[in-house]
Parts: structure tokens; sequence; C-alpha cells
């Protein structure tokens, strides 16, 4: 009588330990995710020294990203690539404004932090947020002649909402609304640089492992 006991108390503990680990295991996890979307310019590419200033207005644009990161049951953790390239659309110098055209491309590289708000459902709201470096470039075209204003790096910062749906075991696709922002630096020649900032929503998927 005292052996079954002994066994069965055994069989249970070693249910609740497996199933446990099982649990950790559907949590906790690798993942890989991509995405693509629109993004609007929040405020011009400006260009200023001391004397003058140059103002470039930008069109909205597409944008793609890519990122790395683990699942740690309602958080994660990742590192993301964004990308994006505004076409120009006017120019301004001090008040006078002349035709432009060009692309003003920007780079980031983040690392994110998120909340996964949890539903007792397949849908799942969150929340995000990320710093790291952005890196600008721009070239300019007026009356046919090119002018590159050259490549600057500063801290860039973003802040995400989004909601998820489960549609695979560690599966998710998503929608998402973002800012993304990217401090004002200053160029090889001696310019104040103010980036433009943006806002972009995108979809994607993010396939766990």
């Amino acid at each position: 009588m005292n052996k079954n006991l002994c066994f069965s108390v055994v069989a249970i503990l070693a249910t609740l330990f497996t199933t446990s680990a099982q649990a950790e295991e559907e949590s906790n996890y690798r993942y890989v995710s991509g995405g693509v979307g629109i993004t609007s310019p929040g405020n011009d590419l400006k260009v200023s020294n001391a004397f003058n200033q140059l103002n470039f207005g930008l069109d909205s644009t597409a944008q793609w990203s890519i990122a790395g990161g683990y699942q740690l049951k309602n958080y994660r953790a990742e590192l993301e690539l964004n990308y994006s390239s505004f076409g120009v659309n006017k120019g301004t110098f001090n008040t006078e404004s002349f035709p432009s055209d060009g692309n003003v491309s920007t780079s980031s590289v983040l690392v994110n932090g998120y909340y996964d708000i949890p539903t007792g459902s397949k849908f799942r709201p969150y929340i995000g947020a990320g710093i790291g470096v952005g890196i600008i470039s721009a070239k300019i075209k007026d009356q046919g002649t090119e002018t590159d204003l050259g490549t600057g790096s500063s801290v860039a910062y973003q802040g995400k909402v989004g909601l998820q749906y489960e549609i695979a075991k560690k599966g998710n696709v998503f929608a998402e609304f973002k800012y993304l922002g990217i401090s004002s630096y200053k160029s090889d020649s001696g310019n104040d640089v103010s980036p433009p900032n943006s806002y972009g929503l995108s979809v994607g998927y993010r396939q766990g492992f």
C-alpha cells in the first residue's frame, strides 16, 4: 500500500515538473520578425548655420524592418534594423521657396523592449520602446545639379503600440503604429542638421523557434 502511494506521488510530481517545463519552453524562445509599411515625416529636413537655414519638404514613403529577439512570457527584447528613403518635394532657403527633389535616407539600429498584454485569447495588444543610433544621408537636386549633403549619425529612439494574432505555434502576424525620432547633429561641414522624425504604420510576421 505504502509502495503504491509512493509511486503515485512520484508520478504526480514528475507530471507536474514536465508540464511546468513544457509551459516554460512554450513561453520562452528566440524569434525573428520582419515588417513593411508606410511612414510620414513629422518635420522637414533642416540644415542651418549661424547665418542661413535650408529646409527640405519630404514625401511619405515605404519603410521596412527586420529584427531578432527573445520572448520571455509577456516580455520581449530585440535588436531591430529599420530603413526608409523620403523623396524631397521642395526646398526653402531662409524664407524663399525653390523647386527641389532628391532623397533623404534614414537607417536605424535599435534595442527594443516590449510588453505583451495578456488577454486569454490569440489576440494580444502590446506596447514597446527602443533606443539606438540613426544614420542619415541626403542627396538634393536643384535644377539638375545634385548636391550630396553627406552622412551623419545621432541618437535614435522610438515608441510603438500594436496588435498581434497567433496564427501558428510561436508564429504571430502583427500590425503596429510607431513614432521614430532622430536627434539633431552637426555635420562634417559644421552645419546643424535636424533629421526628419516620422510616424509609421506597419504589418509583419514574427516566428519563434
